[in-house]
């Protein structure tokens, strides 16, 4: 690569927020929607959502040339690319988009984070209930989470051993979609799903829908508050949760869980794998666009939390009175770090 190449790459990225910016705007406003029927004039696209023609021309004419958009005989049209952010399209990834590309003014103070090495302390953690509009934030978020999984919406179905599970307990399993697909996948398995009452009572909807209500039940409660942690389980998942936290919150999670369930019970943490050596950091694959090391700069960034290795994880259970037992690596770069506790083995 000579040097004229290695300046241009080095100022791409250092301009990637513009992209992502223009991205966020274009996806909130719906202007996709407006192109799924064929090429319309910028003046047309601009009356449909209510913004000045001129500026919107300037608009999708900067993102043709990063081939977000098409011009041509003075009409845009949409790309492979943008044609994902319709909203009818079978695998939209819209409300993706907008999750990923709405903490720009947040990235803006990485600095401050790492000189915490902690979250940034008037950072809202709820961030997207704020798009308001004539939108549910809650409804974007949940169809966000579902879209990272489209190509498999329970990674380690065919990988891990569910058979010996008689009653799957999925801990802050979010609006229960992770859940369902892996009681589709095994009729005589019993489901409880363990959230806070808000998301409870939606993913209770979402399994009702599903036909589940006779083999799942959404239980209300808080992981920091043992006692209202169901104590019947054959198996405890957490999916993407312990990324979230710090390393002593995570121990008081794990302890927690693990004071309630029964002795012949297994833990399962999944996660995205952090490579722990050189030769596999260098070479790291990306899932969802995005190489694990940047998601642990992204918890950090928002929640002090992380993403870990191997050995990391065999810390963390060990602190909570458990043992790791297995690990396996399932589809789109997920691994579930399975535990049990270690007076029991």
């Amino acid at each position: 690569m000579n040097q004229a190449v290695l300046e241009n790459k080095l100022l791409q990225l250092a301009t990637g927020h513009q992209l992502a910016a223009a991205l966020y705007f274009v996806t909130v406003n719906k202007i996709p929607d407006c192109l799924k029927d064929g090429p319309r004039t910028a003046e047309d696209v601009a009356a449909a959502v209510g913004l000045p023609a001129r500026s919107v021309y300037r608009l999708l004419r900067a993102m043709t040339t990063s081939g977000i958009f098409r011009l041509q005989d003075g009409r845009f049209s949409l790309t492979e690319i943008s044609d994902l952010l319709r909203t009818d399209h079978a695998r939209s990834q819209r409300s993706k988009i907008l999750l990923a590309a709405s903490d720009l003014d947040v990235w803006s103070r990485l600095g401050e984070a790492v000189e915490l090495e902690d979250a940034i302390p008037d950072v809202k953690k709820d961030w997207y209930l704020e798009w308001g509009r004539d939108e549910d934030p809650i409804m974007i978020f949940d169809k966000a989470m579902r879209s990272y999984y489209f190509d498999a919406p329970a990674p380690l179905l065919g990988i891990y051993d569910f058979d010996s599970i008689n009653t799957l307990v999925d801990i802050a399993g979010g609006d229960g979609g992770h859940l369902i697909e892996i009681l589709k996948a095994h009729p005589d398995m019993k489901g409880i799903l363990y959230e806070q009452p808000e998301t409870a009572r939606r993913a209770q909807g979402y399994i009702s829908e599903a036909g589940l209500s006779g083999r799942c039940v959404c239980v209300a409660g808080d992981f920091f508050k043992p006692e209202s942690i169901p104590g019947d389980g054959d198996a405890y998942m957490m999916r993407n949760i312990m990324h979230c936290w710090a390393d002593e919150p995570c121990r008081q999670i794990l302890t927690n869980i693990a004071a309630r369930m029964p002795d012949t019970a297994r833990i399962l943490v999944m996660e995205q794998k952090l490579p722990s050596s050189d030769e596999q950091l260098n070479d790291c694959v990306e899932h969802w666009g995005v190489t694990p090391a940047w998601w642990d700069m992204l918890m950090l960034l928002w929640f002090g939390g992380a993403e870990r290795t191997e050995d990391e994880f065999k810390t963390l259970y060990e602190a909570a009175g458990l043992k790791l037992t297995n690990v396996l690596e399932g589809r789109l770069g997920t691994v579930v770090y399975e535990g049990a506790k270690a007076s029991a083995i």
